[in-house]
């Protein structure tokens, strides 16, 4: 990965969901995209386990244990990825908590370096303070449109069928790369990762 990232070992185009979960919406993903490389990060052993088995059919899908945060920076190139989505990332509602959210004004940045011109993002949270927090960031930040939201059940996941169930509110935010910008990026610190499916 050090001589240009994962695009030198899978073809593109690239699709990436960070925090898989149990993986039942990298495994649509796949199975509606037979010609992409479907990426998938999370940091938990034991959802790896159980996503593993759930993809084990689809060989276009590549699992890797790290944190999502550093996932743009270590495993893509520059202007790489097609679609990125995060579905129901801890919220961290506390304020002193907050600033361990997934998106933020970093994340936002080295997301737009790595998203191709024309490239989405999709993001779902039963947290109302958290979208507000992500939608307002996306709309402060030049080269962004904020589309019309997604509908739930295009995100066929565990929790989307929990709350559906329990009638909890859901929101969704779609947001499309316009054009590219000279964006300074947060440093890297070192950091391993593991390419475990």
């Amino acid at each position: 990965f050090e001589q240009g990232g994962i695009h030198t070992l899978f073809p593109p185009p690239f699709f990436l969901e960070i925090g898989f979960g149990h993986g039942e919406f990298l495994a649509s993903l796949a199975e509606k995209n037979p010609q992409a490389t479907i990426v998938g990060v999370e940091h938990s052993i034991e959802c790896i386990r159980i996503a593993s088995k759930k993809c084990q059919k689809f060989p276009h899908v590549v699992l890797f244990r790290l944190d999502g945060e550093k996932a743009l920076q270590v495993l893509f190139p520059p202007e790489s990825l097609q679609e990125v989505y995060v579905l129901f990332p801890d919220p961290w509602e506390k304020s002193r908590h907050q600033k361990r959210r997934l998106v933020n004004p970093d994340f936002l940045r080295v997301l737009h370096s790595r998203l191709r011109k024309g490239g989405k993002f999709f993001f779902c949270t039963d947290s109302s303070s958290y979208f507000a927090y992500t939608e307002r960031l996306f709309r402060q930040q030049k080269g962004w449109k904020v589309g019309k939201p997604c509908p739930i059940s295009f995100f066929p996941t565990r929790y989307a069928r929990k709350w559906g169930k329990l009638g909890r509110e859901v929101w969704t935010l779609l947001a499309e790369k316009t054009h590219s910008l000279m964006l300074s990026l947060p440093e890297l610190h070192y950091c391993t990762f593991q390419h475990v499916f």
